[in-house]
């Protein structure tokens, strides 16, 4: 699929120029606009341009089918911009069927859950961790 979209993007194979329809440009167009794409409601925090951006750009890879890794100095907001993604997630209604999962270090489980609380406290969350783990009742929207 990437190695697809490399060659729509590129409009060339192995050098070789590959004709594309008007609609499969069309296409490409619509999923490479940058367009705004609006914050969930309820988000209880104020993004400032580069998370808003960096949500847009998580979002945007979801629906083409993307995963997205985020790495920067500590203390820039990668965990707000994933909050809000999934409290987007939520709003659409695509944790209803499929749930979320966020792996991170032990040392910071507690933060992740202070932070989902803080910023967007709809979102429910379980944490998986210790030796009495179970997924038996799981129902949350994050694990």
């Amino acid at each position: 699929a990437a190695q697809m979209l490399q060659v729509a993007l590129s409009g060339e194979y192995d050098s070789a120029p590959v004709w594309l329809s008007p609609e499969v440009k069309q296409l490409i167009k619509e999923l490479t606009a940058q367009r705004e794409i609006p914050l969930p409601q309820h988000l209880r925090a104020t993004l400032r341009p580069y998370q808003h951006r960096g949500y847009e750009w998580m979002y945007r890879n979801m629906q083409l089918g993307f995963g997205s890794i985020i790495a920067d100095d500590m203390g820039l907001g990668k965990t707000l911009q994933v909050i809000t993604l999934l409290l987007k997630l939520k709003q659409e209604g695509a944790l209803v069927q499929k749930k979320a999962m966020v792996v991170a270090p032990t040392g910071l489980l507690t933060n992740w859950q202070q932070e989902i609380s803080r910023f967007a406290p709809s979102l429910s969350v379980m944490v998986y961790h210790g030796g009495n783990r179970s997924l038996d009742t799981f129902d949350a929207d994050i694990l």
